[in-house]
């Protein structure tokens, strides 16, 4: 049987860093109405279960996670996290009622963030600048998310079964992502990646995949090419969807890097394997 044990429940609305390990790059916020709660519910002979609720004034969203051994939060669930997937015992998106109340979480970045993230950036590109190396920067994200909201498996079984309500979930996250890409952006970085390890064949059709992802896909590579920066993806796209990205000159991530790597001669000099690897906000690094 489960033994509940009662803890202080923190709000932390004000500010969530840690939130979105796996999505780096400007800190994510809620709009201030929202509140979070979290509490642990301990387990007689097996991991405890770690209880999270976003109390929003259009309903309240809830998650529930195993704690194992190699859960890297202790005490803490993030909303946007790898670790979610296989250990969440429910999660926060499951019917278009909650969209509603998700929107409270998908707010445009905070003014203070933002400065923060264009600080950094000053710094990653004066070093960028010295090697003659191009910065990246990143990540974005669009379904891919809905795999950390809703659970990778609900996720899929939802796109056959409520198809229209993963595209207005997509359509969310795609407007969410947009206000970050495009602070972003305003650096001047040479690259912009979006995460798409869940957004692949391995876990969608051609046909879902072109009706979900490729608009999205195809509108942001619009943007960063009107403000002079290239965009790809993080892994690969697979062979026809690299061909269909082609098209709108969205490139995955080998194929931009290769091409920027080509225009930068002092690459291969100063940087063997790897240059800048500056990712939104996650610092930089060289060797």
């Amino acid at each position: 049987h489960a033994v509940v044990r009662q803890q202080e429940v923190r709000d932390l609305h004000a500010h969530v860093g840690p939130e979105h390990r796996d999505l780096p790059g400007i800190d994510i916020r809620y709009a201030p109405e929202v509140e979070v709660r979290q509490w642990r519910e301990q387990v007689a002979g097996g991991p405890d279960v770690l209880h999270k609720e976003y109390v929003t004034p259009d309903g309240t969203l809830k998650t529930e996670v195993l704690e194992t051994e190699d859960w890297p939060y202790p005490g803490h669930v993030p909303l946007m996290d790898d670790y979610l997937i296989p250990r969440g015992r429910s999660f926060p998106i499951a019917t278009r009622d909650d969209l509603a109340a998700l929107q409270h979480l998908l707010v445009a970045p905070h003014p203070e963030d933002v400065a923060r993230f264009h600080e950094q950036a000053r710094a990653a590109k004066a070093l960028a600048e010295e090697l003659a190396l191009p910065v990246s920067g990143g990540m974005g994200v669009g379904l891919e998310a809905g795999a950390w909201l809703c659970g990778q498996k609900e996720l899929i079984f939802l796109a056959h079964d409520a198809p229209d309500l993963v595209e207005e979930l997509e359509v969310m996250l795609h407007n969410w992502n947009l206000q970050r890409m495009r602070a972003v952006l305003e650096v001047g970085v040479d690259l912009f990646i979006r995460r798409a390890w869940y957004e692949g064949t391995d876990f969608w059709t051609p046909t879902q995949w072109r009706r979900f992802i490729l608009p999205c896909v195809r509108r942001e590579a619009e943007i960063a090419h009107a403000a002079g920066t290239s965009t790809g993806t993080s892994p690969p796209a697979a062979p026809w969807a690299s061909s269909t990205c082609s098209s709108t000159r969205a490139w995955t991530w080998s194929s931009a890097w290769t091409r920027l790597r080509a225009s930068a001669p002092t690459w291969r000099r100063c940087a063997r394997r790897s240059a800048i690897a500056w990712r939104c906000g996650a610092g930089s690094t060289a060797s």
